[in-house]
């Protein structure tokens, strides 16, 4: 959740972004 919240924080708390 702490990378996605850094890069989709608006997306979603569970996206999956490297």
């Amino acid at each position: 959740t702490a990378v996605s919240a850094a890069v989709a924080d608006e997306e979603s708390e569970c996206v999956v972004f490297p």
